[in-house]
């Protein structure tokens, strides 16, 4: 990750200088995606909105439509659910013309947006056309990530809800899938799918299979470098220890610091009530 960060800031300088609009544009794009999963937000956030300027400006379709779902997910890390269903009304036009994976990173935000606004009922919605997205296509974008593990996180979030019941399990299970298909093609999304199917087994009665996943996605994120899923890895470990068991804090801190560096205030407010209960 790091290389590529490196690789496309050294292109979208030197196209800056030589005055290479497209060329620009294109390599900006790419660096605003990479960026996200580094951790570093406020840079992201910072060029998606320059590049939504210049998509107007250039009438670029594919570069508006990526910066106003970039922008979208930024807000609905911040906990800005207002502004996020803005961007992502307007995005959604123009990712129904880009393509499958805007197609999928669209409807997947659409479905967190409204799950962590608790409206339930438009989360299963969108949930569900993002997996019959899925179910069809092959991973070809790296930034779709998010829309396969919004996915994932409605139908385990609606099977938590139903303690494990069978009725919610196909939905979460094919979530899995898709998590996974992505991950073979990408492997910035190992670690994540990993931790989602640790959640999977967690809800349906496989406690110790869950906890080593979620030690195995850990261990990958820390050496892809990749923050938020570390900090998904320790909350996911922690809140599933006894109340008593003083890692289970640990983890929990661990998971605390990392998330309000990122400035992912939803997750802190989760793991700020795990926290309390193990007080």
């Amino acid at each position: 990750m790091e290389e590529a960060n490196k690789a496309f800031q050294y292109a979208v300088d030197a196209f800056e200088r030589i005055g290479d609009k497209r060329l620009w544009e294109e390599n900006a794009t790419l660096l605003s995606m990479v960026l996200m999963p580094q951790g570093k937000i406020d840079q992201s956030a910072r060029l998606r909105e320059q590049l939504y300027q210049v998509g107007v400006e250039r009438s670029s379709t594919s570069t508006q439509g990526w910066s106003l779902l970039g922008q979208a997910e930024i807000a609905i890390l911040r906990c800005e659910f207002d502004a996020a269903i803005n961007w992502l009304e307007k995005a959604g036009p123009l990712a129904e013309e880009i393509g499958v994976g805007e197609k999928i990173w669209y409807q997947g935000l659409r479905a967190r947006v409204y799950w962590r606004q608790g409206r339930r009922k438009l989360a299963e919605q969108a949930a569900e056309r993002t997996a019959a997205l899925t179910a069809k296509a092959m991973p070809v974008n790296f930034y779709a990530l998010e829309g396969y593990s919004s996915q994932a996180e409605v139908h385990l979030g609606m099977l938590e809800l139903a303690n494990g019941s069978q009725l919610a399990r196909k939905p979460a299970q094919q979530s899995i899938k898709a998590m996974d298909k992505f991950a073979r093609v990408f492997p910035l999304g190992k670690s994540r799918a990993l931790i989602w199917k640790g959640l999977y087994y967690w809800l349906t009665g496989r406690n110790g299979r869950a906890h080593t996943l979620w030690r195995d996605a850990l261990s990958v994120a820390q050496q892809q470098g990749l923050p938020y899923e570390q900090a998904l890895a320790h909350y996911e470990m922690g809140r599933h220890l006894i109340i008593d068991d003083p890692a289970r804090r640990q983890h929990l801190e661990e998971a605390l610091e990392i998330f309000n560096g990122l400035g992912a205030v939803y997750d802190q407010t989760e793991v700020r009530v795990a926290l309390d209960q193990s007080s």
